[in-house]
């Protein structure tokens, strides 16, 4: 980091915000939240056991990129993103723009 720019964080925190943490974004939510817009049925199922237990995250991946949903997750997760974006503005009564 600039020390210029952790200087000033340091002297003057309230002038700075602090963006949500990975903690706070639930990825595994955002997964969920795709498998059950889904239709029901084989890939459906797949899915939801992929995201049960150690290596939830790479099984998914490997998931979607058989099933040929890749670009459809990024899509959606990319979606998910910026409606936590706009509802973090929100919180912090910042407008949002694209």
């Amino acid at each position: 980091m600039d020390e210029d720019l952790a200087t000033e964080i340091e002297n003057d925190p309230e002038r700075f915000l602090r963006f949500p943490t990975k903690y706070e974004i639930h990825e595994y939510r955002i997964m969920e939240d795709f498998i059950e817009q889904l239709s029901s049925g084989k890939v459906q199922n797949e899915l939801a056991h992929a995201i049960r237990g150690k290596g939830a995250f790479r099984r998914f991946k490997d998931s979607i990129c058989y099933h040929g949903l890749d670009q459809r997750w990024y899509t959606f997760q990319a979606n998910a993103y910026r409606e936590l974006a706009i509802h973090w503005c929100e919180d912090e009564s910042l407008a949002y723009t694209e």
